[in-house]
């Protein structure tokens, strides 16, 4: 698979949202944009908690949360404001590596609308 392939897979995936070990969003598909109101032109080098504000952020970083457990985290239940109404959401987010060690993290967000 090339990364053309990983690019247009990662298209149809949930809400999917890359970042480097910055919080940096460098990956934000259409999904996330759907769900979060915001283009991928405007979002991609800025921070995460600049943009995806959830509940899970009052609570600690769950970026932190998984580079230090490193190991994928899920939680249920958080909420992300959308403008002016909170959209209830699942959320994994696991820590990436390669063969020099970790690279950023994944973050993938299910809206429960999605889950039934």
């Amino acid at each position: 698979m090339n990364q053309q392939d990983v690019l247009a897979a990662i298209e149809i995936l949930p809400c999917f949202i890359g970042l480097d070990l910055d919080k940096r969003i460098i990956i934000f598909n259409s999904t996330a944009e759907k769900l979060t109101g915001h283009l991928k032109k405007d979002v991609v080098g800025k921070k995460c908690c600049d943009i995806i504000k959830t509940s899970a952020c009052n609570s600690g970083c769950l970026f932190e949360k998984s580079l230090n457990a490193n190991k994928a985290i899920s939680m249920l239940d958080v909420f992300i404001k959308c403008g002016y109404k909170s959209i209830p959401l699942n959320i994994t987010i696991a820590p990436v590596k390669n063969k020099n060690g970790m690279v950023g993290v994944l973050k993938t967000l299910f809206a429960e609308t999605e889950m039934i």
